[in-house]
This record gives structure tokens, C-alpha cells and sequence, in this order.
């Protein structure tokens, strides 16, 4: 990854997963899972469950306080380094209790939320979005049920813990959707999570109030080479600490995402996402890893970036995706002495040029 604004720092603002500009192991991940990918084939209880658990950089933003980090705060706490850029997590851990096409999670999983995800085999792009790194969970702790009402209609709903939460110190919260497909067209999914979680923004600290986040994904099969996604989510927390600690109030953060995908042949894949994330009062974007200088920064403002990229699948198990990626950000505050984001707090832009290259075996 590079980044041409080459901070002294090497971060690169308050992009994730990819936050820095230097070469990175960024997922070593394994599975053990035994589940049935086709429900209306079972006949009665199904018994199954999931270990997912990874090493590399990427760690250190899929813990969950009170398993693979601390419950104050969440940071992680399974044999990092010192610079804590590589560690462990185990982010899902779960058993899977199925009844004909009812499926029943108990324990540790992602979240249902959004369009990206944490595995880099589930994304086209190197980089994530910002609606995905502050707008939305990654994981939950409780139980999740789902079930086909027919072809074109399925429903998820449950009970979990706070946001990246292994424990319920910050309360309980309800998590469901429901998503319409047709395999010709495409899909349009709906999910939210409402309850209680952190007023700070960290798990087990600050205090609790209401926190309620829904995401709509749409997915339209424009021909056969041609694929659109729209993602839109927005939340809000009730009584946040905002604008780097100098109040309370209400907080609210919200996401347009826009993905463009042509397939070129059997082996290329040409990929344009546009995103633009406001958050308004400075609640979410911040710095995550130590040694960022955005981090205890926050930012009132707009988030825009976009990115270009291809993929390119010679086979089965290999994938490459070089991409190119412009950060641009408007401040609610211009003029008052906040920090820019980018350039070790000295730049409102950057722009990132990365490749990475995946293989599973």
C-alpha cells in the first residue's frame, strides 16, 4: 500500500483495514465449520457450529471485548507485538442448531449488517469503506435465528450483546432483517440493530444509552456483465460524548455507498465504488491503531472516497487485486482548530495505490 502524501506516521489517516503505507500480512485465516449451505434439503435437527480464527494486521480491527479483547475498551489482548500490528482473533464461535429450514446460531458471529465484510475473499476491493469500519458492527455474541418464508423472501432475528461485544456489560440488543432475491435480478436486504451500547464509542466504558442503526443493500443484475450496489445506512446514539469530548448530545452518522462491477472475462473483473459518509457530529471516524495520530482526533464532517480496481482470478484459488484509491474530507468546523485527517493531521486528501494477492487452499 501506498499512500502519496507519505506521512512520517506511515498511517494512513483513518483508512482500515489497510491502514498503513508498507506491505502487510493482512489475513492468515482458517475455518472449521460443519453447517448445511442448503436448508430446504433438511429433514429434521441438524447439528453444527463454526470456528473462524485469523493472524495478521487485520486483527486488530475484529475483536470483541471480553473474548479476544479487553472488556474495557476492546483492545486486543491475544499475544500481539508491541506495536500491536499483528495479533490474534477469533471473531466468529459459534453452534448451529438447525430444524428443517429454521437455522439457530448460538455464540460469537459477524454481523448481518451492510455489504462489506471482514474476510477478504467476501470483498472486491483491498480497501474498506468508511461506513463499514465506524458506521456498522462486525461481530455480535448471542443468538441469531433465520429462516426462507419462500424462493424470494428470508428473515433473521435475535438477541445479542452490544456492538463487538462478547459480554453483556453494555446491554442487549435486538438484531433482525429481512431481504427479498430474485436470482435473475438481483436482491434488496434490509437489517438493523437497536439497543443499548457505549456512549464513547468503547465497549465497557462511558456508560450506556440507546444506539439504533438500520442498512439497506440493493443489488441489481444490470446484464450479464454488468452489476450495481447501493448500500445506504444511517445511526444514531442517544446522549454520545461528541466533538472530542467537549459535550453530550445526540450523535448521528450516516453512509451512501455506490459499487459498479463489470466482468471482463473469466479471469478479470473491473470494480468502481463511490462512498460518501457524513459524520456529523464527530462521533465515529477516528484513529484506531496505536501510534495513528488520528487517534482521540475525531471529525465532524464528510467522508468521500472512491476507488478503481480490478480482480484477476487465473484460477480457483488465486485472486490479485491492484487498486487505486482518492480520500477526500469536508470539516463542519473549518476555521475553529480542528485536525485534518489525513498526512499525520496536516492533509484533508490522500491518495492510495495498493495490491494485495489472496490464495486459498
Amino acid at each position: 500500500m501506498g499512500n502519496t502524501e507519505s506521512p512520517v506516521s506511515h498511517f494512513n489517516g483513518p483508512v482500515t483495514f489497510d491502514d498503513q503505507d508498507q506491505g502487510n500480512l493482512n489475513q492468515f485465516y482458517g475455518v472449521l465449520q460443519r453447517t448445511k449451505a442448503d436448508l430446504s434439503k433438511n429433514c429434521g435437527w441438524y447439528v453444527g457450529g463454526d470456528i473462524d480464527f485469523m493472524w495478521g494486521s487485520d486483527y486488530f480491527f475484529t475483536t470483541a471485548a471480553g473474548l479476544d479483547g479487553r472488556s474495557q475498551g476492546n483492545l486486543p489482548r491475544w499475544n500481539t507485538d508491541p506495536d500491536q500490528r499483528y495479533g490474534f482473533a477469533m471473531p466468529q464461535l459459534y453452534a448451529e442448531t438447525d430444524y428443517d429450514d429454521l437455522r439457530i446460531k448460538w455464540g460469537h458471529f459477524y454481523t448481518i449488517i451492510g455489504y462489506e465484510v471482514v474476510p477478504d475473499i467476501g470483498n472486491f476491493f483491498y480497501t474498506h469503506s468508511y461506513t463499514m469500519q465506524y458506521g456498522e458492527p462486525f461481530t455480535h455474541t448471542g443468538v441469531l435465528a433465520s429462516r426462507n418464508i419462500n424462493d424470494n423472501w428470508s428473515w433473521n432475528a435475535g438477541i445479542v450483546a452490544g456492538w463487538n461485544d462478547f459480554t453483556l456489560q453494555d446491554g442487549v440488543n435486538f438484531l433482525g432483517g429481512i431481504t427479498y432475491t430474485d436470482k435473475d435480478y438481483g436482491s434488496l436486504a434490509f437489517s438493523i440493530d437497536t439497543g443499548d451500547n457505549s456512549r464513547i464509542n468503547l465497549a465497557g466504558e462511558g456508560g450506556d444509552a440507546n444506539r439504533t442503526m438500520y442498512s439497506i443493500v440493493w443489488t441489481r443484475n444490470l446484464t450479464s456483465r454488468w452489476t450495481y450496489v447501493a448500500q445506504h445506512d444511517l445511526g444514531v446514539q442517544q446522549d454520545a460524548a461528541i466533538l472530542n469530548g467537549t459535550g453530550t448530545g445526540t450523535a448521528t452518522w450516516l453512509g451512501l455507498n455506490q459499487y459498479l462491477f463489470y466482468k471482463i472475462n473469466c479471469c478479470w473483473t473491473f470494480g468502481w465504488r463511490f462512498e460518501w459518509f457524513r459524520d456529523i457530529n464527530g462521533f465515529a471516524v477516528t484513529g484506531l491503531r496505536p501510534g495513528n495520530p488520528d487517534v482521540g482526533e475525531f471529525f465532524a464532517g464528510n467522508f468521500y472516497e472512491t476507488s478503481l480496481g480490478f480482480n484477476y482470478k487465473p484460477n480457483g484459488n488465486l485472486t490479485i487485486r491492484p487498486e487505486l484509491r482518492y480520500d477526500w474530507f469536508e470539516s463542519n468546523n473549518a476555521g475553529e482548530g480542528f485536525q485534518d485527517p489525513f498526512n499525520d493531521n496536516n492533509s484533508k486528501n490522500q491518495c492510495l495505490l495498493g495490491i494485495d494477492a489472496i490464495y486459498q487452499w
